[in-house]
């Protein structure tokens, strides 16, 4: 057996992992929470685990640690024998990274992982989070267009500070690709909400959409919404979704109102190492 982790993945890797991810899914009818682009990702906040036996690609997992003190993975396993060796090296590697928590994300209709880790004392169900898929049909355009832009290097930790909702000083920059793709509504040279569109050759995933505290309840997160699904619809056609949690009930409200509809249920767990 022959476990590994890298920052980035060579061609035959993401291969490998592709025909994984796409066996899996097919066998249990599940989804694995990842960005488009996750095969080419190849930057300081994530690494790619490869777990091998007698050169074949069994397990994999997607590790993303936006700060100091979570460390997210979504780990795709063929065999439930393997749950348990892949979790031990994920830990481990979260350990000598410094990071204290360990976010083990699935879908609800993975099974196999789900009741795995159901069972595992040591793992707390911390929260669940839908993703969710526009049906066009449903969504209706609005006159009014805001000026939304992209953004600029010198506005990124504004932008950080609102995904964060935390002190400039005690947050990082956006990485330089997720810049790249963040638009901004900005009021008297302030960044007051901002929207990350991730785009694949079949899909269009809206990510880090805040609007600014001070700035919430006037009906601007659903003008913005609007605006980007136009752009978007306008463009050449292709699945549009977001993510929310749960029990995040206003937002829920307001995507399904647009037009969404709950296609996957993430479940999220908590392991302390």
């Amino acid at each position: 057996m022959k476990k590994i982790f890298n920052t980035q993945l060579s061609s035959f890797e993401m291969t490998e992992v592709k025909q994984l991810k796409e066996t899996v899914e097919r066998q249990r009818t599940c989804w694995f929470k990842l960005e488009p682009d996750f095969l080419h990702q190849a930057n300081r906040r994530s690494q790619h685990f490869l777990y091998y036996q007698e050169n074949t690609l069994l397990a994999y997992a997607f590790l993303n640690f936006f700060d100091s003190q979570v460390l997210e993975a979504t780990l795709i396993v063929q065999e439930n024998e393997l749950i348990a060796d892949s979790l031990v090296a994920l830990n481990d590697f979260a350990r000598q990274q410094a990071i204290p928590t360990v976010l083990i994300i699935t879908d609800i209709n993975d099974q196999l992982l789900s009741t795995f880790l159901k069972n595992e004392q040591s793992y707390v169900h911390q929260f669940s989070e839908y993703r969710l898929f526009l049906d066009s049909s449903n969504f209706n355009a609005q006159q009014e267009v805001l000026p939304l832009r992209h953004a600029k290097v010198e506005e990124s930790l504004q932008i950080a500070r609102l995904l964060a909702e935390m002190p400039e000083d005690e947050i990082e920059p956006l990485l330089p690709e997720d810049l790249a793709n963040t638009l901004v509504l900005t009021k008297e040279d302030r960044v007051i909400a901002c929207i990350r569109i991730d785009e694949s050759p079949k899909t269009y995933g809206i990510y880090g959409f805040v609007v600014d505290p001070d700035h919430r309840g006037r009906g601007l997160g659903q003008s913005i919404l609007t605006t980007v699904i136009q752009q978007l619809l306008a463009k050449k056609q292709k699945e549009i979704y977001l993510e929310v949690e749960a029990t995040n009930q206003r937002a829920l409200h307001l995507y399904t109102k647009l037009g969404f509809r709950k296609e996957i249920l993430f479940d999220y767990y908590c392991h302390e190492v």
